[in-house]
């Protein structure tokens, strides 16, 4: 008798603490519903790593879900990815994001190695849409990013330009991603399988087989070739919308001249072999300076299985050459397949979305191929998913 009565009374006790919790829940959710800060955060320290909800290689797997409030799951934490999470989160949705990589960006996606910054991806990106404009000018009053003067660039045309309408976020590119991120439940290091569709929600799990959790809706915010995969089985009519995309690789190379070594100046001369793209990377505090090489987009797709440390050589070898700088100065050297690079035949929809699924697609290579381009995807789907 004892032994039922303690039991009843155990269970009574975490009854009420369970409503307790889900009471204080949904108090704040409904808080959150009343400030929309989807570009400007005052206060929020731009390149803070612990404004990120981090949880590599061990995501939540069954979060209190907010009574009323649609959970939704984005696979992908490049720009796309999160201005779509950022949009739908500062409107009272549950979001998490999944990233199988170690860090968030994509294209603007930062490698820090010896104390040196290098922006492997996209360097810079431009600011051409009104739409985007808007929280460019943000993440400028906060610091978030910087305008770029670039020198006279050489056209095909002959022709010489120049412009300050470029911007960079310091100290590298992945700053802006992680500032977007910031308050967003963000598991890194974790690969989604193939979703799998029930009648009124979506169940995910990673690699292996290890359940993330059911969401009420998807966002699939990968290149092209990765979200045709992953939507084969469920989802084969987008997924052949996304077959449609075509990409083409580019070899990077980064490298860095030892601190007090003569430092060249760019652009070096013409003849730089199938080195396409010279970034020149200093950051404040940086000790040296940091180049990114890019192979130009024939040269890479003939050397796709080309040891990287071989690539890094050739290339940092026809740079040593056209710039006059010492070979034995080099202080790093490393080289990346971006197999992803550049989209050459993108979708012009903008995003991809089927409410009878409540599943969207987007990315780059539905808008541009450029980070302007992934954010107005991205948020463009979010416009989608609140009508």
């Amino acid at each position: 008798m004892l032994c039922t009565t303690l039991v009843i009374r155990m269970n009574t006790v975490y009854a009420h603490r369970e409503t307790l919790h889900r009471m204080v829940s949904a108090l704040l959710s409904q808080a959150s519903l009343a400030v929309d800060v989807s570009e400007a955060r005052p206060g929020m320290t731009p390149t803070s790593r612990s404004n990120i909800n981090r949880h590599s290689g061990s995501p939540r797997l069954d979060p209190m879900v907010n009574p009323g409030h649609p959970r939704i799951a984005v696979i992908g934490a490049g720009i796309s990815g999160l201005a779509a999470a950022r949009h739908l989160h500062d409107r009272g949705y549950r979001v998490e994001v999944f990233e199988k990589a170690r860090g968030l960006g994509g294209r603007a996606t930062t490698r820090r190695a010896d104390h040196l910054y290098f922006n492997q991806g996209a360097p810079y990106f431009s600011a051409r849409d009104p739409a985007f404009r808007r929280p460019v000018a943000a993440w400028l009053r906060q610091g978030v990013l910087h305008r770029l003067n670039l020198p006279a660039v050489q056209l095909e045309n002959g022709a010489q330009t120049s412009t300050n309408k470029w911007f960079v976020a310091r100290p590298g590119m992945s700053a802006l991603a992680r500032h977007i991120a910031a308050g967003i439940a963000v598991h890194t290091g974790v690969q989604v399988a193939s979703p799998q569709r029930r009648i009124d929600h979506w169940r995910l799990s990673d690699m292996t087989g290890r359940s993330l959790g059911r969401f009420d809706l998807l966002i699939i915010a990968v290149p092209a070739p990765q979200a045709r995969r992953l939507l084969e089985l469920a989802a084969p009519a987008l997924a052949a919308r996304a077959g449609e995309v075509s990409y083409v690789p580019t070899w990077t190379v980064l490298l860095a001249a030892d601190h007090g070594a003569a430092q060249p100046d760019l652009p070096p001369r013409p003849d730089t072999g199938p080195v396409d793209r010279v970034i020149k990377n200093r950051q404040p505090g940086q000790r040296g300076v940091s180049w990114v090489l890019h192979a130009n987009a024939d040269w890479s797709a003939a050397h796709p299985q080309v040891p990287a440390a071989q690539v890094a050589d050739e290339l940092a070898t026809h740079f040593c050459n056209a710039t006059d700088l010492a070979p034995a100065a080099l202080s790093y050297l490393c080289a990346h397949h971006w197999r992803y690079a550049r989209v050459t035949v993108p979708l012009t929809t903008g995003a991809l979305w089927d409410p009878d699924l409540q599943l969207g697609l987007c990315g780059d290579w539905c808008c541009g191929g450029d980070i302007e381009g992934a954010w107005l995807s991205g948020r463009t789907l979010a416009a989608k998913v609140l009508e």
